[in-house]
């Protein structure tokens, strides 16, 4: 597990850059294929042709065929209208999950405070939406500083909030914005001050809500455990306190203060930090993107606009003290990734989708000792059912549990030592940092080595390629990572796990490394059986990715493109290779009829020819055509529309 605390609810997710690359925007092509494709039989649940099938349309409003219009949101009840607005806002708004509320308009700059506070709130389709719906595109409200970078996130950040080289008077002004506006967030200010009793009677008013009371207790111990750092005597923690204290005198030399006008005190900086844990992005804080709810079946995902600036390393201290919403280079967005039926709440991801996939017992446990809430059993009736059978380890769910993460000991010791998902969490985890470091060293190697072959081409003179020790340690992960997929599927006896979908991109990785254009270790035959061993693992990937994420999701568009290379690669180098490869993967002789086996027999005779994985090649690149087709690059028109139409008037 990832010990950065803010990584869990989301990061930024640039695999839409590759993807939009070969979009074709034929409009009434990708409708004869959805059409084409919804009057599919779909008598087969296993079949691959079924489960890239296309739901059927909601309205009108869904016509592929109509001219393209531009969705303005005039009437959005965000909570920072004025101060923090978003670059464009789509077909949705916030509502508590409570009671319906009133709307009011950007333009008059209102905020509705009937929205639950804190909680108990989140953005809703305000219409029918389809796959790749441009929903909110936002600059961060905050980057992280350069020296929180990858690291655990701590009072650094908020130290850099408040200290700048040159306090100017437009920076005291964003920081005082940017502190009053974090007192909505979640735990807001009101919440924090009532669980430490720092309201009077007429502020903090009663309440019998057990929920409400449930929520106060929650802060009251993330809060303490926080504080300790400020509190406990100790060489590190005392670092912490002065770091605290230089926050507090520099907020009251600047007079920068709670929006009651009374000055910060100790709760106010822990509590900044704790909004910052709950509601950061791999990139920074953005207010807006902070009201989305998270669900393990999301339908949303947050992206990164092609050349994005994606962290503060490139927001110099000169870009500091300009308009965030001018750096419309550094923005993210969110889209959906299904079909959103109107009134349906639209969410995130808790992890992302590729590096933090684990299973539900660890999930539970992450989200107990990062932020005291509980998620609770895993139950068949309450969960997708797809999702719930990729959680079953022979056959039935492993217990969990939330014991309280407030001590000194470590998640795993909160686990059965026989626990088989958090033996396989461990070991994906050590063979990722292991690729993470030959990946970095392979890289520089090879570019030592492309210097010294111009230069010996300079010189006219020869040298022979051998491999190093790091293209072996290569070779070996990616021979590692097959075993490890292999014995992951005995120990969890569920060929379908979650957990599967990082064995297999943690394989696809270690590939895509070794078959590098600028890689020269492997035979012609060993690259061969490279693409081979690829391609089976492309396709185990896509169908478990299908389960997960559905059949419109970016990283389903970018495994059906590795699959028509791989394909296209094989054909070129060699032919014969394919013709005995398995491609069923969606398909399997248990349960099916005398005549369904016969039929599979049939087409594997297919299969040994040329045209039949020609065809291979042209349906996973229609496929990925098909997706991507779902989101182009076209935010800058929205942004565009959105500031003529709204945020100028």
């Amino acid at each position: 597990m990832s010990e950065d605390p803010f990584a869990c609810f989301g990061s930024d997710d640039e695999e839409d850059d590759d993807i939009n690359e070969e979009i074709e925007q034929n409009n009434s092509k990708k409708d004869a294929i959805l059409l084409a494709m919804k009057k599919k039989n779909d008598s087969n649940n296993n079949n691959i042709n079924q489960m890239m099938q296309t739901p059927a349309l909601f309205s009108e409003s869904h016509n592929i065929n109509a001219k393209k219009e531009l969705y303005v949101n005039e009437s959005s009840n965000l909570l920072w209208p004025n101060i923090y607005p978003p670059l464009y806002i789509g077909p949705m708004e916030i509502r508590s999950t409570n009671q319906p509320i009133q709307t009011t308009t950007m333009k008059e700059g209102k905020t509705d405070h009937s929205i639950t506070n804190g909680g108990g709130r989140g953005f809703f389709a305000t219409q029918d939406l389809q796959p790749g719906t441009l929903l909110l595109v936002e600059n961060p409200a905050f980057y992280w500083p350069e020296n929180q970078l990858g690291k655990h996130l701590g009072m650094l950040s908020i130290h850099a909030m408040f200290h700048n080289d040159n306090m100017k008077n437009s920076l005291k002004k964003k920081t005082q914005d940017l502190v009053q506006c974090m007192e909505e967030l979640h735990p807001t200010k009101v919440n924090v001050d009532k669980a430490f009793g720092l309201l009077d009677n007429a502020e903090a008013g009663t309440t019998d809500d057990e929920v409400l009371l449930q929520k106060n207790d929650q802060i009251y111990g993330m809060m303490n455990f926080l504080m300790k750092g400020y509190y406990h005597d100790n060489a590190s923690q005392d670092t912490e306190r002065k770091l605290v204290d230089e926050i507090l005198e520099t907020s009251r030399e600047n007079k920068i203060t709670s929006s009651n006008g009374k000055s910060l005190n100790i709760h106010d900086i822990y509590r900044m930090l704790l909004q910052l844990r709950y509601n950061g992005f791999g990139s920074g804080l953005y207010l807006n993107f902070s009201m989305f709810n998270h669900n393990d079946d999301a339908n949303c995902i947050k992206l990164l606009p092609p050349n994005a600036v994606d962290d503060a390393a490139d927001n110099n201290d000169n870009d500091k003290d300009v308009d965030s919403s001018n750096k419309t280079s550094s923005y993210s967005e969110v889209r959906t990734t299904k079909y959103v039926k109107k009134g349906q709440e639209l969410t995130l991801h808790y992890l992302n989708t590729r590096e933090q996939i684990v299973s539900h017992a660890t999930r539970r446990q992450h989200f107990m000792t990062q932020h005291l809430f509980d998620i609770g059993d895993l139950e068949k009736e309450n969960c997708n059912n797809k999702l719930y059978k990729m959680e079953l380890v022979s056959g039935s769910i492993p217990p969990s549990n939330a014991q309280s993460p407030l001590t000194e000991s470590s998640i795993e010791t909160n686990r059965d030592n026989d626990d088989v998902c958090l033996r396989i969490e461990n070991t994906l985890q050590e063979m990722e940092d292991l690729l993470n470091d030959l990946s970095l060293a392979i890289t520089i190697e090879r570019l030592q080595k492309q210097q010294q072959l111009q230069q010996q081409q300079k010189e006219q003179t020869s040298s022979s390629s051998t491999s190093n020790s790091t293209d072996e340690a290569m070779k070996a992960l990616e021979q590692s990572s097959l075993e490890l997929i292999q014995e992951s599927i005995n120990q969890l006896q569920n060929r379908d796990h979650i957990l599967l979908l990082r064995c297999y991109r943690l394989h696809l990785d270690c590939c895509e490394i070794l078959s590098s254009p600028s890689s020269s270790i492997l035979t012609k035959k060993q690259e061969i059986q490279l693409h081979l061993r690829s391609l089976h693992s492309s396709q185990q990937l896509l169908k478990l990715q299908i389960l997960y994420l559905g059949n419109f999701h970016p990283d389903v568009a970018e495994t059906y493109n590795d699959l028509s290379q791989s394909i296209h690669i094989l054909l070129s180098m060699d032919p014969n290779s394919l013709f005995t490869f398995d491609d069923d993967v969606f398909n399997n002789e248990d349960g099916k009829g005398n005549s369904e086996v016969s039929n599979m027999k049939e087409k594997n005779k297919q299969k040994t020819n040329f045209s039949y994985w020609s065809r291979k090649e042209a349906e996973y690149k229609k496929e990925f055509n098909r997706i991507s087709s779902f989101y182009p690059r076209d935010t800058h028109e929205y942004i565009d529309v959105f500031r003529k139409n709204v945020l100028v008037k």
